[in-house]
């Protein structure tokens, strides 16, 4: 039997195998159909299905819009495809690497990563504890690791901020700075203060918690003016203890308000009987930032990526 293509009917069986094969980044049926099958560069003909169960499928993204607004700006160049690989086995990853590369050359790709496209919810590294068939084929096949990501998780029952947050708290309300949840009043604040970070491209998800309400799952850092100067949040991608992205504006940078602001979310999850708090990615000098609240790292990841000659 040969590999054919996605067809719209295939909706859900695509997320059933996507849940089955990268089953440490499950996601709702929601959060896939709202992050994947709706994202401007996800296309139906880059998609395929193994013969079989089917036995796996290959979900190959190229990169045809620079911004997506539900979620980061993808790091990379329109000539790098992305490819989230679904199999059962090495040969069948091998298949799947394949036909991806195959479809990704024709299109004038130069490299491939394996990685979901412009989409913080999305995996964009792989751990070799968890997929080893999958990390163990790609490195036979030619692709290497580019960089290194660590997902970091906290327990909250027994949390406590440190003496020096606690201080370093006090220190910003003598400044005018407070820390609570967001209400409607502060989202032109909050709009302000996104388009002064890096992180601008995810307002849409603070103005989704607004339309459902639920903005008390949004913290944020406000001057006594009402000027906001960061902001995170809980319930990210549908996921109730998922946490992030944590911004800071560029001017109030430097001042510890990122410490006190992871303070005062977990505090908040904590009077909410949430158990844990986690997040999926971060860089290793970042490890040591949220170590100090208590965070612990729990995954250590590869980003995989190929040349294509």
């Amino acid at each position: 039997m040969k590999i054919r293509p996605y067809k719209p009917e295939d909706r859900r069986l695509l997320w059933e195998l996507y849940n089955r094969f990268l089953h440490r980044d499950r996601l709702p049926e929601k959060a896939f159909l709202e992050y994947l099958l709706m994202s401007p560069n996800f296309q139906p003909e880059g998609c395929f299905f193994l013969p079989g169960r089917p036995a796996g499928a290959g979900i190959a993204m190229l990169h045809r819009k620079a911004f997506n607004p539900w979620t980061e700006i993808p790091d990379s160049s329109r000539g790098k495809g992305f490819l989230l690989p679904l199999a059962d086995s090495a040969e069948n990853y091998e298949r799947i690497l394949a036909e991806a590369e195959r479809y990704f050359r024709k299109n004038g790709c130069s490299a491939v990563r394996l990685s979901g496209l412009g989409s913080g919810v999305l995996p964009n590294c792989f751990g070799r504890d968890e997929y080893p068939c999958l990390v163990e084929t790609a490195l036979r096949n030619g692709y290497e690791s580019v960089h290194v990501s660590y997902a970091m998780r906290c327990g909250l029952p027994e949390y406590e901020p440190s003496e020096k947050i606690r201080k370093k708290r006090e220190e910003l309300a003598r400044e005018g700075v407070i820390f609570r949840t967001c209400a409607p009043d502060d989202l032109p604040g909050v709009r302000d203060a996104l388009e002064n970070s890096d992180l601008a491209p995810y307002l849409p998800l603070i103005l989704e918690k607004f339309s459902r309400g639920r903005l008390e799952e949004v913290v944020i850092a406000v001057e006594n003016s009402g000027r906001v100067l960061a902001t995170c949040q809980y319930h990210y991608a549908h996921q109730a203890e998922r946490v992030g992205p944590f911004g800071v504006t560029a001017s109030a940078r430097g001042r510890g308000i990122g410490l006190v602001l992871v303070a005062a979310l977990l505090e908040e999850m904590a009077l909410r009987n949430y158990h844990c708090a986690y997040f999926h990615t971060c860089d290793e000098e970042k490890t040591r930032f949220y170590a100090q609240n208590q965070f612990q790292v729990f995954r250590v990841r590869d980003t995989l990526e190929k040349i294509l000659h």
